[in-house]
């Protein structure tokens, strides 16, 4: 199993957290990640490096999944993962 990490904007208000989990592929932490993630934003790291970011873009819970430019390749933009919608910025803080 590998070690992933979320990091989100705490939905009370309160910054972000963090919280670390095993999981066997990353589709199975994507989905403990939508489970955990508290706020509008999240982002998934393996290991300790950056997986995706993902964005609440609905109250019925869909989440927009994307992976930065930085972690996409040289000359590649935030490229969206699954489910349609605005892309965020590579370096966005997760909480606003």
């Amino acid at each position: 199993m590998d070690r992933y990490s979320l990091r989100y904007c705490s939905p009370d208000g309160d910054g972000e957290r963090t919280v670390a989990f095993y999981a066997h592929s990353t589709s199975r932490a994507l989905d403990l990640a939508k489970e955990a993630a508290g706020g509008d934003w999240a982002e998934l790291y393996l290991n300790g490096k950056s997986v995706c970011r993902m964005r609440l873009v609905e109250e019925t819970g869909v989440w927009l999944v994307e992976r930065s430019a930085k972690d996409a390749g040289a000359g590649e933009a935030s490229v969206p993962m699954a489910t349609a919608g605005a892309a965020t910025q590579p370096d966005q803080a997760v909480c606003s």
